[in-house]
């Protein structure tokens, strides 16, 4: 632990109240990691936040699903869980919802969506939750990939800072305060996520480098490459039938004044 004056001269940019704020929150998060289990977390973040107002998805007469954005609160930096996936895994998917055409929806899915199975929470807290699963499970948790993705993109570049929106912006300075936690909640990741992370990763990086050589810039340059190389491959290939036709049509004749000149 730190002394007080080491704290002080290490916060001495932060004010009195924010500091408190954050040794606060730093705090609750080793409390959700350390001494609470996966239903004990939701209900802690529950008193923390409130609870969420209303149904993640609203449902037309067309059974058509539309994202809430009424209960969304982005520029806090809280993003909504999903209670039950501890049971049933990406329940924010849509295309979850859909079992076939004769019955557009799962009512049973539907439930899952209520207000009382939703949970607010950061990034960080996010992770802990799916992370929760995972240990009480025992099963992969594709929850955990997505969440230390999303948070390594708001540093690692993939995103640029000039392009941020709001939530990502609360989020990077959520994660900016509690960089410390972060880095040992990843060390916390079962071994068997980190594959699947960096092939991530790599395959981000190569997607990058594909969608900055066709630039909106370079895509008229792109095209008549493509379509100068298209039209030379098909003046080729027209030429060399073109050809084999000729050659074809004279063995014919050759054979057929044989034919006359050997009959006479």
């Amino acid at each position: 632990m730190e002394s007080t004056n080491e704290s002080k001269s290490a916060n001495s940019s932060l004010g009195e109240a924010e500091y408190q704020k954050i040794q606060k929150d730093e705090r609750f998060l080793q409390h959700l990691y350390c001494d609470l289990n996966y239903k004990q977390c939701l209900r802690a973040l529950k008193t923390k936040y409130g609870k969420v107002s209303g149904s993640y998805f609203i449902v037309d007469k067309n059974y058509t699903f539309k994202q809430n954005k009424s209960i969304k609160r982005g520029l806090e930096g809280l993003s909504i869980h999903h209670d039950l996936e501890n049971k049933y895994p990406q329940l924010s998917k849509q295309e979850n919802l859909y079992v076939g055409p004769n019955k557009p929806y799962s009512s049973l899915y539907i439930s899952f969506h209520q207000p009382d199975v939703l949970t607010y929470c950061n990034l960080l807290e996010h992770l802990i939750l799916h992370l929760k699963i995972e240990y009480e499970t025992g099963m992969y948790n594709n929850g955990v990939d997505l969440i230390i993705n999303d948070i390594d993109s708001l540093y690692d570049g993939t995103i640029p800072m000039a392009s941020f929106n709001r939530y990502q912006i609360a989020c990077r300075k959520i994660v900016d305060e509690h960089l410390e936690a972060y880095n040992a909640l990843k060390k916390c990741v079962p071994a068997r996520h980190w594959e699947r992370l960096s092939e991530h990763k790599n395959i981000n990086k190569t997607q990058g480098t594909v969608k900055n050589s066709i630039s909106p810039k370079n895509k008229k340059i792109v095209r008549k490459k493509t379509s100068y190389k298209n039209n030379k491959k098909n003046d080729i290939a027209y030429s060399m039938g073109y050809l084999f036709g000729l050659i074809v049509f004279l063995v014919l004749i050759f054979v057929l004044l044989f034919n006359i000149i050997s009959n006479i």
